[in-house]
């Protein structure tokens, strides 16, 4: 063990927490060692973080915004007059971010971000305060002594090989020269707010409840009494025709599988009642084409349309005639391909019913679970996190380094990227709109188009894209390289971006927050183009 006890503080006096400072200058390192070797740290602590959301909740902000965040502490010797700890006692040092609050729930303890042999785990809960204090690294966990070295060696290797150890942001030891300055053994380390590592999710194996099931499951698929079809039945349509069907009357469709505004009513008109039941028919070929894949060549795919087939329409098994119906109506629009709608939909029964439920509840979770990204480390919108600083102190004797760890920061936010920091706006130069200027622009950037996209282009008009005309021009001819020039497309872009906020503002009313422009006073010549 060590001769004295150690302790790893904030600089504020004996209970403070971990200082977090927020840097805005680019050479952030250099600026706060210059800034901690002033006297009496009054510019660092200048630079504290304190950005507070409407709960009184720190707020930190990402590098997009141009804004860095460090961590300060220092080593001193609990012994009396507190005298630092010397440089050469640390062996290493470092800090980890436990998550104290997110969507799924944090524990009492928090959550670290772990990981494993072959990279990033993700967030796992931390279960008890002892597990909280465990040493970052496996390999360097202390261990209970067996009372004899092979047991212990084998225990060692257990333990190295199966439990996550925990990310950790490396701590730097303050020069010499600005740890003599300020009388204190400083350390510090950046404070990550972004990251692109993703985590494996916790397995969720039912993540819908059973309102949800209930309201995406198809009405055609259901116990009771069967959807009605007589204003669209035993007629062909194609892909065109159903849309014209849909879009006929000034109704307005819900985008969900069983929409209750697409129950015909008595009082609909013939038109009404037709649109109404196609949008319904349509969406369920939606539901199970897109969403579930029940075509493909899945095991729960054929699984669900065996059970489909288990119930019969005009004589033909309902997964043909619905396989059928998705092809023509959803998956091959534009071809002609033509679908015979049945002269009645048939009820399913209660059994029936129910086992296609079942099936559609698990390919609808595992479609969800395919199609969800894994988390990145701090893209929880509601999370909070605390820094835990911690130091290896070299032992007086053979035994191993001590292991001393700080008091946990203040809770902190990571602000989202959209949000506004206190640093000025990137500056973006638009290039003067008149010929002069815009000849002396060339083409910095090259695109490789196909001989499909480039027929498609060359034989089709804008008019014939809007009017939903456009047509496959074929595949015959070579390929082309095609030139653009970057500030021009900025420029068309910004242009654009104008009209389109100026449109949609009749809808969210934001430009006077969205867009603010003054003038450039003409003494600041170096902000104003050349050509200006």
């Amino acid at each position: 063990m060590v001769s004295h006890a150690t302790v790893l503080r904030g600089l504020d006096g004996p209970s403070a927490t971990p200082l977090i400072v927020k840097r805005v200058d680019e050479d952030f390192i250099n600026g706060i060692l210059r800034d901690a070797a002033l006297p009496h740290l009054s510019k660092l602590f200048a630079t504290r973080a304190s950005d507070m959301d409407k709960a009184g909740t720190l707020r930190l902000f990402q590098p997009v915004h141009r804004v860095f965040n460090l961590v300060v502490v220092e080593a001193l010797c609990a012994t009396p007059g507190e005298p630092r700890l010397a440089r050469e006692k640390i062996t290493s040092a470092g800090a980890v971010i436990r998550r104290v609050r997110s969507s799924p729930g944090s524990g009492p303890f928090g959550e670290g971000w772990m990981v494993g042999a072959e990279g990033p785990v993700g967030w796992r809960r931390i279960t008890s305060a002892s597990e909280s204090h465990l040493d970052p690294d496996p390999e360097l966990r202390h261990l209970p002594d067996q009372g004899n070295a092979a047991i212990n060696r084998l225990v060692h290797d257990v333990v190295k090989k199966t439990e996550y150890g925990e990310e950790v942001v490396t701590l730097f030891v303050a020069p010499d020269e600005v740890c003599a300055a300020t009388g204190k053994t400083l350390l510090f380390g950046l404070v990550p707010t972004a990251s692109d590592e993703t985590g494996e999710a916790l397995p969720v194996e039912d993540p819908y409840n059973d309102s949800e099931i209930d309201n995406m499951l198809p009405r055609f698929l259901r116990a009771g009494i069967a959807p009605t079809i007589d204003a669209i039945a035993n007629q062909w349509f194609t892909y065109e025709q159903a849309e014209a069907v849909i879009k006929a009357t000034s109704h307005e469709f819900s985008d969900a599988a069983s929409p209750p505004d697409d129950i015909p009513t008595s009082s609909d008109s013939q038109s009404v009642r037709a649109a109404k039941q196609m949008h319904g028919f349509v969406s369920m070929l939606k539901v199970l084409a897109i969403q579930l894949d029940a075509f493909g060549d899945g095991a729960d795919a054929k699984k669900l349309r065996e059970l489909l087939s288990q119930f019969s329409v005009d004589g033909r098994p309902a997964d043909q005639l619905i396989a059928d119906a998705a092809t023509a109506l959803v998956l091959e629009p534009g071809t002609g391909r033509s679908v015979l709608m049945p002269s009645d939909w048939p009820a399913v029964s209660v059994k029936l019913a129910e086992r296609i439920r079942a099936q559609f509840r698990k390919m609808l979770a595992a479609r969800f679970s395919a199609f969800t990204p894994r988390a990145t480390r701090f893209d929880d919108p509601n999370a909070q996190f605390q820094i835990h600083p911690f130091i290896r102190v070299r032992s007086d004797d053979d035994c191993p380094d001590d292991l001393v760890w700080s008091k946990p920061s203040a809770r902190y936010q990571v602000a989202p990227w959209f949000d506004n920091s206190s640093t000025a706006p990137t500056l973006v130069r638009l290039p003067a709109l008149d010929r002069q200027s815009i000849k002396k622009l060339k083409p910095n950037v090259a695109f490789v188009v196909p001989k499909s996209l480039m027929n498609l282009l060359s034989c089709n008009s804008p008019k014939d894209f809007m009017d939903g005309k456009g047509k496959d021009c074929g595949n015959v001819g070579l390929d082309w390289i095609c030139g653009f020039n970057i500030p021009i497309i900025t420029l068309c872009a910004f242009i654009v971006l104008n009209i389109f906020l100026t449109l949609f503002n009749i809808i969210f009313f934001w430009l006077p927050f969205i867009k603010i422009c003054f003038p450039i006073p003409s003494k600041l010549k170096e902000l104003a183009s050349p050509e200006t």
